[in-house]
């Protein structure tokens, strides 16, 4: 069983997070330091996911599904033109 002692504390001009870790039965020190994400850039984050979805969604459209229903309704069309000619 480990007996450790966890002192943690933020620094919120620089966006750090600076966790101290000692060990009581060894005496081990640790220092864990990581940059925290500022909210702008958890908003840029997810308006870059949000971008990426919709062009996505513009390219399938654009490129797959328009096409498709064109050529379905010209297909439609000269159906009904060669069948009215016929009668």
């Amino acid at each position: 069983m480990i007996n450790a002692m966890i002192i943690c504390g933020v620094k919120r001009n620089d966006n750090l997070s600076v966790c101290l870790m000692v060990d009581t039965e060894s005496s081990a020190v640790a220092v864990v330091v990581t940059e925290l994400q500022s909210s702008s850039s958890v908003v840029d984050q997810t308006t870059r996911q949000f971008n990426f979805w919709t062009h996505q969604m513009h390219n399938f459209f654009v490129r797959k599904f328009l096409p498709a229903a064109q050529l379905l309704l010209a297909i439609r069309q000269r159906l009904q033109s060669e069948t009215f000619a016929e009668s």
